[in-house]
């Protein structure tokens, strides 16, 4: 979060696990948002809570990708951001 407050313009892409340490990937997504994030953001779940579904319907851009997930099948979500 500091990097993304310091310089978000340097920043192209937000790849946000829902189980993170200190915070949920949802509310980090939400954070971003909130601050004017414009970079793509993709949430990864092994499920797809009903957070993230609020969370899309006021921020359609923010793609969602269910764990696991084959890295050719990432490749290809993320270069069609």
């Amino acid at each position: 979060i500091e990097k993304m407050d310091q310089m978000p313009s340097e920043i192209s892409l937000a790849l946000i696990d829902v189980t993170l340490p200190k915070k949920s990937g949802i509310e980090l997504a939400d954070y971003l948002i909130s601050i004017g994030f414009s970079a793509p953001i993709v949430i990864m779940s092994g499920d797809e809570p009903g957070d993230i579904q609020q969370l899309k319907s006021r921020e359609p851009s923010i793609r969602f990708i269910r764990k696991p997930i084959s890295l050719d099948t990432l490749k290809g979500i993320l270069t069609g951001l």
